[in-house]
């Protein structure tokens, strides 16, 4: 072989040594996952258990970390900010992909400054109405509604979750006032107080008031009902054809994050939601309502721009621009 070629073979190799070591090395140190909204949430749920498991698989802890506000942008903008090493993630959720349309004044691009890693969980959402009101099913509600023009509150986070509550409104010709919460937490306590009189969330979280009689879950927006609660239709089933909407969760690392770091953390993530402990899990604590997923880093790229396209048009049609 001529020494030229050598050489550039030798250059090669050295080049490599660092990417290697990255993953020889990570994780040295527990890893945190920062979630956009408080503690109790279908997401912060959802994700404290592939942290757990994570921390099995790696022999480091992963700890959850609690950022909630401006629909997530404050997690995100502390994982921005982290140093691009791998133990500072962005467990996101749709409402980033909305960030641009809400949070005018951010200072960081999520195409340009986050790394994603993969896709880990999508739902679906449950129409939710407090029993105080006369309607006992999804057409009641929305024959209600229309009743009362402008006495009606929903509530929600903002970001994805509002959009999706202004595209059943276009759908179905109903008009309410909104009212924005840092949580599901938070809006799940008003829809019982009858500060709001119904929010899309997730069916788990309001299980135990269903079952006292307090709330009802009067649709679900998946293309077919959901096992958990089988007798709850689709909002397709209740008259209104082709709405079908959800929710979805993902992690993403600061960008300039060391590629064989991703490509650790991708298989980690992957083989922990592909589990069948995880989906047992999931399909128990969520009632067939999350559907856990994974995606090569470049699926979940893209994806993340078809969402930011599509929300962003939803916006638009909504005249909602904050």
């Amino acid at each position: 072989m001529k020494a030229g070629a050598i050489r550039g073979l030798l250059a090669l190799v050295i080049a490599g040594i660092p990417l290697l070591a990255h993953a020889q090395n990570y994780p040295a140190r527990p890893i945190r996952i920062m979630i956009g909204f408080p503690a109790g949430g279908g997401s912060d749920v959802a994700f404290r258990k592939i942290a757990e498991r994570m921390a099995a698989r790696v022999s480091q802890g992963v700890i959850i970390e609690n950022r909630a506000g401006a629909g997530s942008a404050i997690a995100a903008q502390a994982v921005v900010q982290a140093p691009p090493d791998g133990y500072t993630l962005y467990g996101a959720g749709t409402s980033m992909a909305t960030f641009k349309i809400f949070n005018k004044d951010l200072t960081f691009d999520v195409q340009k400054d986050l790394a994603p890693i993969t896709r880990v969980v999508d739902t679906a959402y449950a129409i939710v109405i407090n029993t105080k009101s006369p309607a006992k099913n999804l057409k009641e509600f929305i024959d209600w509604a229309k009743a009362n023009p402008g006495k009606l509150n929903y509530g929600s986070p903002g970001g994805a979750v509002r959009l999706a509550m202004e595209l059943f409104f276009e759908t179905t010709g109903v008009k309410m006032f909104h009212v924005q919460y840092k949580g599901e937490a938070d809006y799940a306590t008003a829809l019982l107080q009858d500060q709001v009189q119904a929010v899309f969330g997730s069916p788990p979280t309001y299980k135990p008031n269903v079952e006292a009689g307090k709330l009802r879950i009067v649709a679900v927006t998946t293309a077919n009902r959901v096992s958990g609660i089988p007798d709850v239709p689709t909002v397709s089933e209740s008259g209104y054809s082709n709405f079908v909407i959800g929710n979805w969760y993902g992690v993403l690392a600061p960008a300039g994050t060391p590629r064989d770091i991703i490509g650790k953390l991708n298989s980690e993530f992957a083989a922990v939601v592909n589990s069948e402990e995880y989906k047992q899990y999931v399909a128990k604590t969520f009632q067939g309502a999350y559907f856990p997923v994974s995606s090569t880093p470049e699926e979940f790229a893209r994806f993340i721009d078809s969402e930011i396209r599509r929300l962003t048009d939803v916006a638009q049609r909504s005249k909602i621009d904050s």
